[in-house]
């Protein structure tokens, strides 16, 4: 399940309570892309809308931090919150300066 309000959302998003409401239940799949803490890594996650189709994905928890409505988007999502945490921590600790 995904959960949290997402911090970076690109400009082609109107209402990402929305999207992630009808990613959860699965109706949604194509022309979005979440960005998540991941698991196992001090990294992030891109995943596709699509995925959440499938009920291991809708199982699994996992802590929005960004909605993009492309993949060229969720990577500039990514590059803005990586330029954000250096000028606002002095390191590039994505997962540190999200919790913030």
């Amino acid at each position: 399940m995904l959960y949290g309000k997402p911090k970076y959302v690109s400009k082609s998003i109107k209402r990402p309570g929305r999207v992630i409401k009808k990613l959860n239940s699965g109706k949604l799949s194509i022309g979005y892309y979440v960005i998540t803490y991941s698991n196992n890594t001090e990294l992030l996650d891109i995943y596709p809308g699509y995925v959440f189709k499938q009920q291991f994905f809708r199982d699994l928890d996992m802590m929005v931090v960004g909605l993009a409505g492309s993949k060229s988007d969720a990577f500039e999502l990514v590059a803005k919150m990586a330029e954000d945490s250096l000028a606002a921590t002095g390191e590039c600790d994505l997962k540190k300066y999200l919790l913030l």
